[in-house]
C-alpha cells in the first residue's frame, strides 16, 4: 500500500514491479491468443521445437488440458466451469448482454467512441499509480475471458464473439495505454 511518506525510490521500484507483471501478463494472453505470433522462417530450429513444447505445457497448466474428457460429469469441475463463465457473463444466452453482471457484459464495445474497457477503469486519473492499477485490472479481465474460450466443458469454448472481443480490447489497450505505443506513434 502506497503512502505519503513511501520514499521516491520504492516507489520506482513498485512501478518497475507493476510494469513487469502488466507485461508478463500481457505476453501470457498473447502467447495463449496467437501461438505463432513469434515468427518462423520456414524452417523449425530445435529452440524453435523447445518453445513451442514450452508454450504448449503452459496453455496445458493454464487450462487444464488434457486433465479432464468432455463432456464434464464431475460435480466439482462443472461447478469451477459455471463459476469461470459467469464471471464472464451471467446471460443465459445471447452473451454477452446489457443486462449481465459478467466482465464481457460490462465490457464497453463501441469501439468508435471508446475511451475504457469497463466504466470503472477510465484512465484519466491523474495517479500514476491509479492508472496503472486500471491497466493492470483491465489486462486481468481479459485473461479471465480467454480462459473460458480455451477450457474444454466452459459454456464459452471457442466462442468466437468473445475471442473477437477479447483480441479487440488488447488492441485497444495496446494503442491507447502502452508505453510500447507511445513509442512508436
Amino acid at each position: 500500500m502506497m503512502n505519503r511518506n513511501t520514499p521516491t525510490s520504492e516507489m520506482g521500484e513498485m512501478m518497475k514491479a507493476k510494469s513487469r507483471a502488466l507485461l508478463i501478463l500481457f505476453l501470457s494472453i498473447c502467447m495463449l491468443l496467437f501461438p505463432g505470433l513469434i515468427g518462423h522462417s520456414g524452417h523449425a530450429s530445435a529452440d524453435d521445437v523447445r518453445f513451442d513444447a514450452l508454450r504448449a505445457k503452459w496453455a496445458a497448466l493454464l487450462l487444464g488440458e488434457g486433465a479432464y474428457s468432455v463432456p464434464v460429469t464431475d460435480q466439482v469441475l462443472q461447478t469451477k466451469l459455471s463459476l469461470m463463465d459467469a464471471a464472464v457473463t451471467s446471460c443465459p444466452t445471447a452473451a454477452p448482454c446489457a443486462s449481465g453482471s459478467g466482465v464481457w457484459d460490462l465490457m464497453n464495445r463501441d469501439t468508435v467512441n471508446r475511451t475504457y474497457l469497463w466504466s470503472d477503469l477510465d484512465f484519466v486519473d491523474s495517479n500514476s499509480f491509479t492508472v496503472s492499477g486500471h491497466i493492470a485490472t483491465s489486462y486481468s479481465r481479459l485473461l479471465s475471458m480467454i480462459l473460458p474460450y480455451y477450457t474444454p466443458g466452459s459454456g464459452l469454448y471457442h466462442n468466437a464473439a468473445l475471442l473477437a472481443d477479447v483480441i479487440d480490447g488488447l488492441d485497444w489497450l495496446y494503442a491507447h495505454n502502452s508505453t510500447f505505443a507511445a513509442k512508436n506513434r
